[in-house]
């Protein structure tokens, strides 16, 4: 009786023995998170002070890294920061980041602008804000799209330096990230992996099961840029085949 009763309470006593979640830190802005090219993690956030708007920058353990001037339009609203970055805009040392923000009293709605740490500017552009980066086999290039009253249309940009994304590609091909913006109203970033030196088949069926539409896919990029506009409202799949797989399909649906 004993042993059964002592046996019992160690059970019990590794039983209560859990990980627990420790809040370390609370900011008050919305934070992305980055990695540098020298695998560093940082994370970084638009703050509004008393001597004017600044991009700071933490590091692992919550201390600050990085605080860099920004200078934005009158009546502007800071969005996240994104592409905090050694080896991307520019071809020097420095930190180079995109700050992207909306402006209601002004002829486009939202814009970006790309700065170093200095809060020295390096590409201004409106009417577009949350760029794609890509490496591609031709060079680390941008994909911006643009939205007017009368149309829209994107633009790529060729840039100097080289991305490092937070999270490796994953060696089997599949999709792993979920559609965004998901519902949708005239396009969605339908995000798909294929493995280096390979195609891949990216179906779209509706409801039904009734094949949308098809695009060959390869390594170049890892999100399709969908438009959804002439298609009737419901819920959707799309789906990856490559080299004799298929990855899950994955929902989204039109407004």
């Amino acid at each position: 009786m004993n042993k059964f009763l002592l046996l019992a309470g160690l059970v019990l006593a590794g039983g209560t023995t859990r990980a627990q979640i420790v809040q370390e830190q609370r900011y008050n802005t919305q934070l992305t998170v980055h990695k540098l090219s020298t695998g560093a993690v940082k994370y970084a956030g638009y703050f509004t002070g008393s001597t004017g708007g600044q991009v700071r920058i933490y590091n692992n353990d919550n201390s600050l890294y990085r605080q860099v001037p920004v200078s934005l339009p009158a009546g502007a609203q800071p969005g996240p920061v994104l592409y905090v970055s050694d080896n991307l805009f520019n071809s020097n040392a420095a930190l180079e980041m995109v700050v992207n923000f909306t402006v209601s009293n002004a002829s486009y709605s939202q814009a970006m602008r790309i700065i170093d740490e200095t809060g020295a500017q390096i590409l201004a552009l409106d009417s577009t804000s949350y760029p794609q980066v890509y490496n591609t086999p031709l060079g680390t290039k941008m994909l911006t799209n643009y939205y007017t009253s009368t149309r829209q249309y994107s633009k790529m940009y060729a840039l100097p330096g080289t991305y490092t994304p937070l999270k490796t590609t994953p060696a089997n091909p599949g999709t792993e990230l979920a559609p965004f913006p998901n519902p949708a109203t005239t396009q969605i970033a339908l995000p798909y992996a294929v493995a280096p030196g390979q195609q891949g088949e990216l179906t779209v069926t509706n409801a039904g099961g009734q094949l949308v539409r098809r695009f060959t896919v390869d390594s170049t990029f890892d999100k399709l840029l969908f438009d959804t506009q002439g298609l009737a409202p419901g819920f959707y799949l799309y789906q990856l085949q490559t080299a004799g797989k298929s990855s899950a399909p994955q929902r989204f649906v039109i407004q």
